[in-house]
């Protein structure tokens, strides 16, 4: 999985959206108001049990799913309430009120899609009452929170929040997976036409079977790439129910299932998929009727609605109502700029039954089971890793694609005047995409890399079998490359051999991600003699990112120098970005000139560049971009670099007979409160390259149990 996992800030910040927001039409009523949370009688808050282990993790029991979500989001706002309400302001168009300008160009953006008007008009289609109940049962926890804890509550208008809230931060934040702020940005930037340009940051998932186990085992490692902070970073939860649930794993703040994880018969992992999964067409308007624009052969107006926002002034308090027209044609919302007219249809729009899907994924048992939850296909955009209890291992690219019209280039902008092109929300079915499944080689895999290698050579997907208008992905990264060496090595692995294929910290021979970035390694001494040590350094490197190697520091810099000129650091295996000789030579000047500003020598060990920092806890971090311990950092004002994502939350898993052993660690702790011992205690683990033993067995949570206690 990857929030992201392409540079992302919070909510990939829709700034660029506007240039200028309408004026003010007049000052909004205060927003001020008390709610008194209506409980569920189907909630009993006294038969939850939330248990904190050594580590403040929560495990939480219930008599029912419902309940155990009330407890999943109770535990949720004690270590992190405001993490959850910044998705849930998105959600709800109110980020104005906690934001300013810049919260209200983001509901701008959320109301252009119209995602609450559409969850609206369909819930009761998508979701089942049972879900129903789940989704009730999690809105009063977070509601019964705000209300004991006004104090902490940013936006008083936001709460209660309701069953669609939650469905809207799920369809917001899959589109924003799916690439959707790339599609925009390209409309509103004149980038066209648009040509998919995969990111190299993202997230590792492999699977061992038995026989290729020393011990007869099956392995996963779940190990996806995020923010190691905000809305798309983890937080770990166990949730324990009398109607079957034992499921522990990683969800992001403010969601209301497990993402990604283990319960006593399955595991999964995730990794961002980079499909053509979106299509843009250039609306014909018309030369003088405003508004008006032909489709099949006639003049048709845009759809128009008036998006109501509110924004708070920070520093004043003052709070004001603005309104914005968004607009709509026959193919999906559409930006109106000086270059013309474009609108955007993208799968991920029509698909509002991901958490669904997702609590259905959480209590599979079986292969089969966790099968047939795949079939709703609300998932628009991740590659799934996946082993259970049988020794069952598969790879799939699960993706949601249209089946679009043969003898079109759909990676560039379509003409917007007929309606053949627009295609209809019926998708591909998950049987027809790439999938390996119990492979001879006895592994599978994927680092945000084509499907095409995804096992053994015996084992792959044929390419011919997909027809080229699916746009699937064809890069293969340093990653995927690392791993696929690393698992052609050995007839056999033993599960120490797995766990340093995870922590390995080694570049192949050739990279494959920085446009043409391998030409640093050729420059010569001679020709650049102020840089003729930098030169060396690189020469000398053994492609490790290890804590102690000098040279890793003098190409991690190089490599933020790089991508502070080019403004990307993509990779596309149809059109590599070639660059000059002094053009590398001013990225490692400006490398070299950094370490001498701000450490007085070249000679800086990675592990004195990254550190780690959180409260008063300050770690020297190992790990590099699109390594499998992979890191992703930027400079700080005193010269080192801050990681931002990467690994974050990382889970190993061996299935024997009597089920799961497990073990996962956090970039930080279990609570994101600067006042809780939990803050930074996994930390030095981290950084270790360690991880902690977890149970789903409830008998053993108790035992080590160090608080107990019922939500209130």
């Amino acid at each position: 999985m990857h929030i992201f996992v392409c540079p992302m800030n919070q909510v990939y910040m829709f700034q660029r959206f506007l240039l200028l927001l309408a004026l003010p039409l007049g000052f909004g009523a205060s927003f001020a108001q008390k709610n008194t949370t209506v409980i569920p009688d189907f909630i009993r808050r006294d038969s939850i049990q939330i248990v904190r282990d050594q580590w403040g993790v929560p495990h939480i029991y219930a008599p029912t799913d419902a309940e155990a979500a009330y407890g999943l989001a109770w535990a949720n706002a004690e270590d992190d309430f405001v993490t959850m309400q910044s998705i849930l302001l998105i959600a709800k168009g109110m980020n104005g009120l906690a934001s300013g300008v810049d919260g209200a160009k983001i509901d701008y953006a959320v109301g252009l899609l119209g995602v609450q008007k559409e969850i609206d008009k369909r819930y009761n289609e998508v979701v089942s009452p049972a879900f129903d109940r789940y989704l009730q049962g999690f809105c009063a926890g977070v509601n019964r929170y705000a209300e004991l804890h006004p104090e902490e509550v940013q936006v008083k208008k936001a709460f209660p929040v309701g069953p669609k809230d939650i469905l809207a931060g799920y369809t917001l934040g899959l589109a924003l997976m799916s690439d959707l702020q790339e599609g925009l940005t390209q409309i509103l930037d004149n980038k066209l036409p648009p040509i998919t340009e995969q990111k190299p940051e993202g997230s590792n998932g492999f699977a061992l079977a038995p026989h290729k186990t020393t011990d007869g085992k099956a392995y996963i490692a779940i190990n996806s790439h995020q923010p190691l902070d905000g809305v798309f970073s983890w937080y770990e939860a166990h949730m324990v129910s009398g109607e079957g649930m034992n499921i522990l794993g990683g969800v992001f703040p403010g969601a209301c299932v497990i993402g990604h994880g283990v319960n006593e018969n399955i595991a999964w992992a995730h990794t961002l998929s980079y499909p053509d999964s979106y299509d843009i067409y250039k609306l014909d308007m018309h030369p003088r009727k405003k508004n008006w624009y032909r489709y099949d052969g006639e003049w048709k107006k845009l759809q128009k609605n008036n998006i109501k926002l509110r924004v708070r002034f920070p520093k004043s308090g003052i709070r004001l109502g603005i309104s914005k027209a968004a607009f709509r044609s026959e193919h999906g919302p559409v930006m109106k700029t000086k270059h013309g007219a474009y609108a955007i249809r993208m799968p991920a729009f029509f698909k509002l039954n991901a958490a669904e899907q997702w609590f259905r994924m959480n209590k599979a048992r079986s292969l089969s089971e966790f099968r047939s939850a795949l079939q709703m296909q609300g998932l628009p955009c991740f590659n799934i890793i996946y082993a259970d209890k049988g020794g069952n291992i598969m790879y799939l690219n699960n993706v949601l694609l249209p089946h679009r019209k043969p003898g079109y280039d759909w990676k560039k902008v379509l003409p917007g005047n007929s309606s053949e092109l627009v295609w209809k929300p019926a998708f591909i079915p998950i049987d027809s995409l790439p999938a390996v499944v119990n492979p001879v080689s006895g592994y599978v895999y994927n680092a945000n890399s084509t499907p095409f290698r995804s096992s053994g050579e015996r084992d792959n997907p044929d390419p011919a079998a997909f027809p080229r208008e699916m746009g699937l992905q064809t890069q293969h990264w340093n990653r995927a490359r690392r791993l696929e060496k690393l698992f052609g090595e050995k007839e056999q692995f033993s599960y120490e051999d797995f766990v340093n294929i995870k922590y390995d910290r080694t570049y192949p021979d050739t990279l494959f991600f920085f446009s043409t970035i391998d030409s640093l390694f050729a420059l010569d001494e001679k020709q650049y003699p102020d840089i003729a040590d930098a030169i060396g350094m690189l020469k000398r490197w053994d492609k490790k990112g290890d804590t102690s190697s000098v040279e890793a520091s003098m190409f991690y810099l190089s490599w933020v120098y790089f991508n502070k000129r080019t403004g990307s650091v993509h990779f596309n295996e149809e059109k590599i970005t070639t660059h000059s000789c002094a053009y590398y030579a001013e990225c490692l000047r400006d490398a070299k000139k950094h370490l001498l500003t701000y450490f007085g020598t070249i000679n800086v060990p990675l592990g004195r560049l990254q550190r780690l920092r959180r409260g008063n806890v300050d770690l020297p971090l190992g790990g590099m971009p699109d390594m499998l311990r992979a890191m992703y950092s930027s400079p700080r004002a005193d010269g080192t670099l801050a990681p931002w994502a990467g690994d974050s939350y990382i889970m190993l898993v061996k299935f024997g007979a009597d089920g799961p052993e497990i073990e996962t660690v956090n970039a930080y702790g279990a609570s994101a409160r600067p006042g809780s011992e939990h803050y930074t205690d996994q930390m030095q683990l981290f950084v270790n390259q360690q991880c902690k033993p977890m149970t789903l067995d409830w008998k053993n949570v108790l035992k080590n149990a160090v608080k107990v206690y019922n939500p209130e």
